[in-house]
């Protein structure tokens, strides 16, 4: 009762401490955390989701466990959790902190049941194996982790050590540089970090907080103007916007088609591009790097990271430059050989090829990435 009384202290009163479980009732814009493990499982290919089917039964068995146990509190919040989790992935974290406990209690509870029932039998010799075979399974995958094959087979850009990363900091830099004009245009994923470089310099379109814009906005402004060049236009003539900041990695069919007809409009000028982002501008003397192929090939050259080469073939799809994408494409298969991702675009090359009866061998041999 005194924690629900605490919560009403804020300047919301109860509007404020009911916010939480009201945000999802104005929420436009559909990004991946939010979805459900059956929608991503058909769409997109992630290693979080296969994990979570995989511990699935385990879950389940806990659960009838708990309930069997007469824990009916604990069994409450697993089951809660794990719904949770299967109508929305980001609560992922929050599943994985709630198995482990009632998880292990089982685990030790079997233990010593076995152990009652097989009186005879002297389970202490079996018990500390079974421990040191734990042991050596965790040092064995932790090891994965340590020379960054885990990262390098399931794409991802986290690597082990320390630092971080501001991947999006050239480009920022290259505005502020150039003094580039107009209000900008920019789409949702890197909104945040262009609020943190540009503010109040330059006035930003839309930023990654979803809950803060209104769904009417989210659906028939900035999705439909991506899709629609009168909306576009209009938009941007009503805004005063003279440049675009575009993070091209964005896998959405409204940018994806944003991109491709911008970058065949002669009214803007590419002024910059790199592995993640892409800038579009007017009215400037910055010369037009559609003009000059020889600086897309010098960045697909100097490049090693088979993770950006795989950014540049994407965006030179969309730029309608085949053979660079191509290009980009051989090199990040040649760097990136334990990639699932390359792994996946083999097959589907394969399947169009004369080699399609070998996909099945293909996809067995390399089984953890499909």
């Amino acid at each position: 009762m005194l924690s629900f009384f605490i919560v009403l202290i804020n300047p919301n009163g109860i509007n404020g401490a009911l916010y939480p479980l009201r945000i999802f009732s104005n929420y436009g814009y559909p990004i991946v955390e939010n979805q459900n493990v059956f929608f991503l499982s058909e769409r997109i290919s992630n290693h979080l989701v296969t994990y979570f089917f995989i511990i699935s039964p385990v879950i389940i068995i806990t659960i009838f466990y708990l309930i069997f146990r007469r824990k009916i509190l604990e069994s409450l919040l697993l089951t809660g959790m794990f719904s949770f989790s299967v109508f929305q992935i980001r609560h992922f974290p929050f599943l994985v902190l709630t198995v482990i406990p009632f998880a292990s209690w089982m685990i030790h509870s079997l233990y010593f049941y076995i152990h009652k029932l097989f009186k005879k039998i002297n389970l202490t010799s079996y018990r500390n194996s079974i421990i040191l075979l734990f042991l050596f399974i965790i040092s064995f995958l932790s090891f994965f982790f340590f020379d960054n094959s885990y990262s390098n087979t399931f794409d991802s850009d986290k690597r082990f050590g320390f630092g971080f990363e501001e991947n999006e900091k050239e480009a920022t830099d290259f505005i502020l540089k150039h003094n580039l004009k107009g209000n900008v245009f920019n789409n949702f994923d890197i909104g945040g970090y262009l609020v943190y470089r540009f503010y109040p310099k330059y006035q930003l379109f839309i930023d990654n907080r979803p809950e803060a814009y209104p769904s009417d906005f989210v659906q028939n402004i900035y999705i439909h103007m991506q899709e629609k060049i009168d909306l576009q236009n209009s938009i941007f003539k009503k805004y005063d916007i003279k440049t675009v900041v575009f993070s091209h990695t964005d896998q959405t069919p409204w940018a994806q088609q944003f991109i491709s007809r911008i970058s065949q409009d002669n009214n803007w000028k590419l002024v910059f591009l790199n592995s993640r982002i892409i800038i579009f501008t007017q009215n400037t003397k910055l010369p037009d790097l559609r003009d000059n192929r020889l600086f897309f090939k010098k960045s697909i050259d100097k490049e090693n990271s088979y993770l950006n080469l795989l950014r540049f073939s994407g965006i030179f799809n969309s730029l309608h430059i085949d053979d660079l994408a191509n290009y980009a494409f051989k090199k990040a298969e040649k760097l990136g050989i334990d990639s699932c991702s390359i792994k996946r675009n083999i097959v589907m090359q394969m399947k169009n090829s004369i080699y399609f009866s070998q996909v099945d061998n293909y996809k067995r041999s390399s089984f953890w990435c499909f």
